[in-house]
Order: C-alpha cells, then structure tokens, then sequence
C-alpha cells in the first residue's frame, strides 16, 4: 500500500527538514523547521499543485508519554553502520510501536519529539501496528558530508496559504497549526 514511501530527514545544528515522498514522487511532503527562531514552514507538492504554509511558532505537540517502553538491550542489529538496541512502546488504546534505538545520534525535529517522547535514543528503524495495518520505516544511510547549502531554503515557486486555507486544500487534514 505505501511502498515505495521514502522519508529523509536533514538536521544540522537548530535546523531540520523532513520530506515525505509517496506514490512514487506524485505527493511529496517537507517541513522546515528552526528550532532556534521556532519557526516552520510546511510544504505540499500535489501531482504539481505546490502549496505552503509558513508559522511563526512550532507545531503544536504534545508529548505522547501515554504507553510503557520496554528495552531488549540484547537484541542489536545493526541499521545504517549504527549499533541499536530493540525498544518496544505500547500505548493505552491498544497502539504497539517497535522501535530499533541508537544513542549515538542525537536531533530534536518535533514530529518525532512528539511520537517518540520519552523514548531514550534516535530510532533508526521503527514499525508502527494499529488496527490490522503494520507499517515499518528504517534508515538506509546517514551521511555528515551532505552540503546543506540548499536544504533548508524554502522554494519560491510554492504558493502561500493561510493555515486554514492550506487545511482546506489538504481535505481538512490537521498539520499542527
């Protein structure tokens, strides 16, 4: 169903960016975010329609400390060139979140803030079950030599929406403003 979806995340220092693309490219998602100046701006780009909608403040999250995580420090594998270490989440309405943790990276992008709070390590590989449907996403590199010249500019060929106009073109879908 959402195979062939790719996620990068880019971080450096109060920085991040993180693209979603499915259907092979026709949807792709990215956010820019800056820590330091708490500041984001969402970009969709819909089988050409590209849309953005900028904030001044971050996402709003909330910590999602609601579940128990248990550690399986023995059972390592090896993702990325990264040493992790099983960790499985489970949250009160029934959702099981099995992460593989590493500690030897460290980055504070917000949607992952909120999904994985609490959680110690970054989770190089996670799989998420709820309602019959298992989904699994894994890191397949990680680079310290990328030119992060480019990242974190925003395009100027997107169109700006308000917040509510950018909810009302994604079908009423929620992003956090």
């Amino acid at each position: 169903m959402l195979q062939g979806m790719e996620m990068n995340l880019y971080f450096k220092g109060d920085m991040h960016k993180l693209e979603i693309s499915t259907m092979g490219g026709m949807i792709n998602m990215a956010t820019i975010t800056d820590l330091a100046a708490t500041t984001h701006v969402t970009m969709v780009n819909m089988m050409g329609r590209k849309m953005k909608v900028s904030a001044d403040t971050l996402p709003k999250t909330r910590p999602t400390t609601d579940y128990t995580v248990t550690y399986e420090r023995d059972n390592i594998k090896k993702i990325a060139d990264y040493p992790c270490y099983k960790a499985i989440m489970k949250s009160t309405d029934g959702v099981t979140m099995t992460a593989y943790v590493t500690n030897k990276i460290k980055a504070r992008h917000p949607y992952f803030v909120q999904l994985f709070s609490g959680l110690e390590g970054w989770p190089m590989e996670y799989t998420i079950e709820n309602n019959g449907m298992k989904m699994t996403f894994t890191a397949q590199a990680v680079s310290r030599d990328i030119d992060t010249d480019g990242i974190f500019v925003v395009p100027n060929d997107y169109e700006e929406k308000t917040p509510e106009e950018f909810k009302a073109a994604m079908g009423g879908i929620n992003l956090g403003f």
